[in-house]
């Protein structure tokens, strides 16, 4: 869902409401030193929000005890999931909501990371400016003549 690891690690099933499809994110857990473990509440108000859970990430929370999970580097999973939703035209004001950025900017510099295939429908509306015929120009100048 593009959460950030602490806010991942952090969660606990109180935050889940499978009945209104919500995910509250109001604090994080980051691990200092490979040793502590620190709590604490969101490093802004902006990163204090509620999300609707999307219907596969509802079902994959209904059956995660009889088919666990598998690992991933959770930043990558970040990512993952901003490049899709911006490939599918969420505006990125929204995607900078769901990830709890105050500036659209950090969401689209860091987390949308579109490859080679997402960047096929641009190759393909190139390929139709060379074949889109132009008018020629009306000639209004004569180039090189000299007038007297």
């Amino acid at each position: 869902m593009g959460l950030r690891p602490a806010e991942i690690c952090d969660r606990r099933w109180a935050d889940v409401h499978l009945g209104r499809a919500t995910l509250i994110i109001a604090n994080t857990r980051t691990l200092v030193g490979n040793r502590t473990v620190v709590e604490k509440d969101t490093k802004s108000r902006a990163v204090e929000r509620q999300l609707p859970l999307p219907d596969p990430v509802r079902e994959a929370l209904r059956v995660v005890d009889e088919n666990g999970l598998r690992r991933v580097r959770l930043y990558d999973a970040r990512a993952s999931c901003f490049t899709y939703l911006a490939n599918n035209g969420v505006p990125h004001h929204l995607l900078a909501r769901w990830a709890g950025h105050t500036d659209v900017r950090t969401t689209k510099r860091w987390y949308v990371e579109p490859d080679v295939e997402d960047l096929r429908p641009a190759a393909d509306a190139w390929g139709g400016l060379a074949s889109v015929s132009t008018p020629a120009p009306e000639e209004s100048v004569r180039c090189g003549s000299v007038s007297g």
